[in-house]
């Protein structure tokens, strides 16, 4: 079957990018651990953070719940400490993000933005460089 949807992945310094787009499939859900996976095996091991960019993304079907789950979990065992999720003004995937994802794993640090602006404004304050994000991104 072919894929669904599309992401990007981009490296900036000790904060990873990841920016999805479109409705995913399985197909999808899958390529994207696996760039998941090589990217945080490119991090430094002493901490490092991720935003995760989801304001036009058109989801993923519940099946799709499981596998992302333990994509969080390896990414937080590959020395990942704080992760970002940009909404935009979606009130029902910032309530899905805060119940699933910032509220249940210890030890991590994750909040929820309706902008670039506001995570790269977070990460800086949690001590990262940002300067690489913020060339990237168009803050809106």
């Amino acid at each position: 079957m072919r894929k669904h949807g599309e992401y990007t992945v981009d490296a900036c310094g000790d904060v990873v990018v990841f920016r999805l787009f479109d409705a995913w499939n399985m197909e999808t859900a899958h390529a994207y651990a696996k760039a998941q996976e090589h990217a945080a095996r490119a991090q430094p091991t002493g901490g490092w953070a991720t935003v995760t960019d989801v304001r036009r993304w058109g989801i993923a079907g519940l099946e799709m719940a499981a596998p992302m789950q333990q994509q969080i979990e390896l990414l937080t065992a590959y020395g990942r400490t704080h992760s970002a999720y940009v909404v935009g003004g979606n009130r029902m995937l910032r309530d899905l993000i805060e119940e699933f994802i910032v509220a249940p794993l210890s030890g991590f640090h994750a909040d929820v933005f309706d902008g670039d602006a506001g995570a790269a404004t977070w990460l800086a304050a949690e001590g990262f460089d940002v300067a690489a994000y913020r060339e990237l991104s168009s803050f809106d």
